[in-house]
């Protein structure tokens, strides 16, 4: 009785699909807004972080019943990241001339 192994019942991890998607529609945020003229390339940076994060925690969030959440997250995420660089890239562009 004493080496009995007691399993712990399996968490949904829910909360990760969930914050994948909040993390991504932050993420595409600066997409929306497009080129505002108080749009520094430190604020671009706060958004990758939210892009990356999103990425982590969608993959993260397929294992759990809200699948479809993550993948939302995941591709709010990429966007976001991809329009990030896009919009850095143009930045670069008009500081350097």
């Amino acid at each position: 009785m004493a080496n009995q192994i007691i399993k712990q019942p399996k968490t949904d991890q829910k909360w990760k699909a969930i914050t994948s998607l909040i993390a991504g529609i932050i993420s595409i945020t600066p997409i929306i807004i497009l080129f505002s003229r108080s749009f520094l390339p430190k604020k671009m940076f706060l958004f990758s972080f939210f892009s990356i994060i999103g990425i982590v925690f969608g993959v993260k969030g397929l294992r759990s019943t809200k699948k479809n959440i993550a993948i939302g997250g995941i591709i709010f995420s990429i966007i976001g990241l991809i329009g990030l660089i896009m919009l850095f890239r143009a930045w670069l562009g008009s500081v350097l001339g």
